[in-house]
C-alpha cells in the first residue's frame, strides 16, 4: 500500500536526492585524507568533527528516512534490530557501569558514553543518504564514492609515511589493520560493474588496485577476507569468461603477494598468524569474567575493561604497543574483537544478538545468490567476505569511518533492495516497501 506525500513533500525529497548523490564523495573524500576524531576544542575533548559530521547528516535526512522507511526490506529490518539491540545494551551499560580507573585517573563517564552515542549515529546517517537518493542513482554514487576512496588512499598513505607513520597502507579512513575492509568493499563495487560491462577495463583495474592495497596494508585479518572474497565470486558471483578472468587474477595477485612477502620485510606479519599482544589481551579478558553467572551473562560494564576512546582522545596516555595495565591485569587498549567486546563487557546475552546481526546479513545475501545474478550480487559479497574482520577489530563501536562506509554499501546494495532496480524507483517517494 502506498502512503501518498503532498507536492511540497515530493518536491523536498527531489531537493534531498540531488544533494545526497553530490555530497557522498566529498564526505568520503574528507573521511579519507584527514583525520576528523580530534576534539574540535582540543584538551582532550570529546566532541570531535567526525561526531559533528554524522550528526548533522542525520539531523537533516532523518525527516527522508521517516517518509522512505519503508524501503527498508524486512531482512535488513532483522540485522538492524539486532545491531539496535545490543547498541541499546551498550548505552545503558556505559550510563550506569562503575568508571574504570587506569594511569591513577577514573575516567569520566563521557568518555564511556560518546563512542556508544557515535555508534549509533553511523548506521542513521548512512541510510539517511542512501534513502535520501533515487534508486537508480545509488550504484552510481557508490561508485563515485569508490573511486575517490581508491585514489585519496594512496596521497593519505603517502602523508603518513612522510610523517614517520607506520610503513603499512593505511589513510584516515582506517589504520592499517582495518583498511582493508573499505578497498574491500570498494573492489566489489568494480569487480560488479566489470562483470556487468560497465567500462570493463577500467573497472577491473580498479578492483585489482583496491585488492593489492588491502593486502599492503599487511593485515592477515585483510588477507582472510581477500582470500574468502575471490572464493565466494568464483563459487556464486560470476559464470562464464568472468570466471576465468577472476580466477587468474587471483593466481597473479597471490603470486605478486608471494613476491612482496619475501621482498618487504613489514608484510612479512602476513604469514605470522601468532600474536603475543592479542594473546595476553584474550586471556586477561577471559579471567576478567572470573566465572561470576552475573558477569558472565551480563559482562563487566561497557568500556569497563577497554575505555579505548580515552586512549584516542588523549585523556589516557597511549602505552607502548597499545598494552598497558588495568584494574584485571594486561591488555590491550581496546578488545580487538566485536565479539570478544560485547562478550566480556556485555556479557554473553547481548553477544546473541551480535551473532543473529551476522546470521541475517548471510542469510539475506544467500537468498540473494540463490536467486542467481543479480545487480549488486558482487558487492553483496564483498560485505560478507568483510565479516571475518569483525573477529580481529572493533567495528561498528569503533573505527567509526570504516564502520560508515560499511553501513553505506549495505544501505546501498542489500538493505533497501537492489541498487539501481527500476522496480525500487518508484513513482511515489513515500511509497510502499520493495518486494523482498
Amino acid at each position: 500500500m502506498a502512503h501518498p506525500v503532498t507536492p511540497r513533500t515530493q518536491a523536498w525529497l527531489g531537493h534531498a536526492q540531488r544533494v545526497a548523490l553530490w555530497i557522498l564523495v566529498p564526505v568520503m573524500a574528507a573521511l579519507t585524507l584527514f583525520d576528523l576524531r580530534r576534539d574540535v576544542n582540543g584538551n582532550h575533548g570529546v566532541l570531535s568533527l567526525e561526531l559533528l559530521l554524522y550528526t548533522v547528516i542525520v539531523v537533516v535526512t532523518l525527516p527522508v528516512i521517516w517518509v522512505r522507511r519503508r524501503h527498508v526490506l524486512p531482512a535488513s529490518r532483522r540485522v538492524l534490530g539486532s545491531f539496535g539491540t545490543v547498541w541499546a545494551c551498550a548505552l545503558v551499560s556505559s550510563l550506569t557501569t562503575t568508571r574504570p580507573l587506569l594511569q591513577k585517573v577514573v575516567v569520566e563517564r563521557r568518555y564511556l558514553v560518546t563512542p556508544v552515542i557515535e555508534a549509533g549515529l553511523v548506521p542513521v546517517a548512512a541510510f539517511g543518504i542512501v534513502l535520501s537518493m533515487a534508486p537508480k542513482d545509488r550504484r552510481r554514487a557508490l561508485w563515485m564514492a569508490a573511486v575517490t576512496i581508491v585514489a585519496l588512499t594512496p596521497f593519505a598513505w603517502w602523508r603518513g609515511v612522510a610523517n614517520g607513520e607506520i610503513i603499512r597502507l593505511s589513510s584516515a579512513l582506517g589504520g592499517a589493520a582495518v583498511v582493508h575492509v573499505p578497498l574491500l568493499l570498494c573492489a566489489g563495487i568494480f569487480a560488479d560493474h566489470a562483470v556487468r560491462g560497465s567500462r570493463v577495463v577500467l573497472n577491473a583495474t580498479l578492483a585489482v588496485a583496491a585488492v593489492v592495497m588491502a593486502l599492503l596494508s599487511g593485515s592477515r585479518a585483510g588477507l582472510i577476507c581477500v582470500a574468502l572474497f575471490t572464493l565466494l565470486v568464483l563459487r556464486w558471483g560470476t559464470s562464464g569468461r568472468a570466471r576465468r578472468l577472476t580466477s587468474r587474477v587471483a593466481v597473479a595477485t597471490g603470486l605478486a603477494l608471494g613476491l612482496l612477502v619475501v621482498v618487504v620485510p613489514s608484510l612479512r606479519r602476513l604469514v605470522a598468524f601468532s600474536d603475543e599482544l592479542r594473546l595476553t589481551n584474550l586471556t586477561t579478558a577471559m579471567d576478567s569474567l572470573g566465572g561470576s553467572p552475573s558477569t558472565v551473562f551480563f559482562g563487566l560494564g561497557w568500556g569497563r575493561l577497554w575505555p579505548w576512546f580515552a586512549f584516542e582522545t588523549g585523556r589516557l596516555q597511549m602505552p607502548w604497543r597499545g598494552e598497558g595495565p588495568t584494574e584485571f591485569g594486561t591488555a590491550l587498549t581496546n578488545p580487538h574483537s566485536i565479539f570478544l567486546g560485547v562478550l566480556v563487557e556485555l556479557g554473553a546475552l547481548a553477544l546473541i544478538p551480535v551473532v543473529l546481526m551476522f546470521v541475517f546479513l548471510v542469510l539475506a545475501v544467500a537468498r540473494r545468490a540463490r536467486r542467481g545474478d543479480s545487480p549488486g550480487l558482487l558487492v553483496c559479497l564483498a560485505v560478507i567476505a568483510t565479516l571475518p574482520a569483525f573477529l580481529f577489530d572493533l567495528y561498528l563501536f569503533k573505527n567509526f569511518a570504516t564502520s560508515f562506509w560499511w553501513w553505506l554499501v549495505l544501505a546501498a546494495f542489500l538493505a533497501t533492495g537492489p541498487a539501481g532496480d527500476e522496480r525500487s524507483s518508484v513513482a511515489d517517494p513515500g511509497a510502499a516497501a520493495l518486494p523482498e
